[in-house]
């Protein structure tokens, strides 16, 4: 159901539009859950929150679908949310009306075939989002897998999507000049309700980091400590492009950047 209620489906309005029928339901959901986010936003010191999607995976950019993203943005504002706006629509909203602060592109570069766990696909470079002047984000950047109906099963997926993948792909991110990356997905869960999407059996393990039966994936000791190294080390948050270091060997690829301001060097070393 894509996070919509399962009553909506039989109610007047079409989703995701700017349709009254529907944006009366929309902003009495919305407006909930603002005045939560609103009292926990970084900027007031007050929690955690750093950032606001305004909508997941829209890619309607004409001037209806322009009209509806405004509508959602200027309620957020209108409700006290003060952090950049976001979104994973691909650049859809990076300029024009309705532009978000940041709007970065979904990536699953090895697919959702979990069928050969040890097939990798190449290593995707993120760096053609990167807009001027705003951060290369990557809202949601492959964190595993779903399994179908009569799949392989999500031990394969969290083998396909597995801590080597992590080392590999997500400092690759941070490589080409990425300074957030958020996974699909982190916890892997369970659908209820009949409101999963109908290729998917219940299960909604996906191969995370952390299973549906909440247990802590070998992925999940990767992602910590990227983040304990993105914390440590400052220059990381501001960097530029660098010529890679010369190898003696053609199976060597450096993905190399300096902070302009340090000098600080990173070198992103991996076989290619």
């Amino acid at each position: 159901g894509g996070g919509f209620p399962t009553w909506l489906s039989t109610s007047p309005g079409n989703t995701r539009t700017a349709d009254p029928a529907y944006l009366k339901y929309s902003d009495e959901w919305q407006g909930q859950i603002d005045r939560i986010l609103a009292r926990h936003q970084w900027v007031d010191g007050r929690g955690p929150v750093i950032a606001y999607q305004v909508e997941n995976e829209y890619y309607n950019g004409n001037a209806d679908g322009r009209t509806y993203m405004k509508h959602l943005e200027d309620k957020a504002r209108a409700d006290g949310i003060k952090v950049p706006l976001t979104g994973n629509n691909n650049g859809t909203f990076s300029a024009g009306d309705a532009a978000l602060e940041v709007d970065g592109p979904d990536s699953y570069p090895q697919g959702f075939d979990c069928s050969n766990p040890t097939r990798w696909r190449g290593v995707p470079d993120i760096s053609y989002a990167k807009v001027a002047d705003k951060p290369l984000y990557t809202p949601e950047f492959q964190g595993g897998a779903f399994d179908p109906w009569g799949g392989p099963g999500y031990p394969k997926c969290a083998q396909l999507i597995n801590d080597q993948f992590a080392n590999v792909f997500y400092k690759q991110n941070i490589a080409v000049g990425a300074t957030a990356q958020s996974f699909y997905m982190l916890y892997g869960g369970t659908s209820w309700g009949w409101s999963a999407i109908p290729q998917n059996y219940t299960s909604y393990d996906y191969g995370a980091a952390i299973t549906e039966s909440r247990q802590f994936d070998a992925k999940y000791g990767e992602d910590k400590l990227i983040g304990y190294f993105t914390q440590a080390v400052a220059p990381l948050t501001k960097t530029d492009k660098l010529a890679a270091a010369p190898s003696d060997s053609p199976d060597v690829v450096d993905t190399a950047r300096v902070n302009p301001d340090t000098g600080t060097q990173f070198h992103v070393l991996r076989h290619k």
